[in-house]
C-alpha cells in the first residue's frame, strides 16, 4: 500500500535526508520550505503522514500541525 508522506522544513538538506529515510516501497514523499506551503499541498491533497519543523521560518510547526488537522 502507497502511502504520502509531507515533511516541511527550512532546512532542505536535512528534509531531503529524511525524505531517504521515510519511504517504504511505493511510498510518495513530498518536501516543503515554508509552513504556508505545506498547509497549501496538505488542503489539496492530504498526506498520510505529515512531519513538521517546530521552527519554520513563516510559522513554528505546531501551528502547523494545528491548523492541517483542523
Amino acid at each position: 500500500m502507497s502511502e504520502t508522506i509531507r515533511i516541511a522544513g527550512d532546512e532542505k538538506e536535512i528534509a531531503d535526508r529524511i525524505a531517504v529515510c521515510l519511504p517504504n516501497g511505493g511510498d510518495t514523499v513530498q518536501t516543503c520550505l515554508t509552513g504556508e506551503d505545506a498547509l497549501k499541498r496538505i488542503r489539496e491533497t492530504p498526506p498520510d503522514l505529515a512531519v513538521f519543523d517546530a521552527t519554520l521560518p513563516d510559522r513554528d510547526g505546531f501551528s502547523c500541525f494545528s491548523a492541517g488537522i483542523s
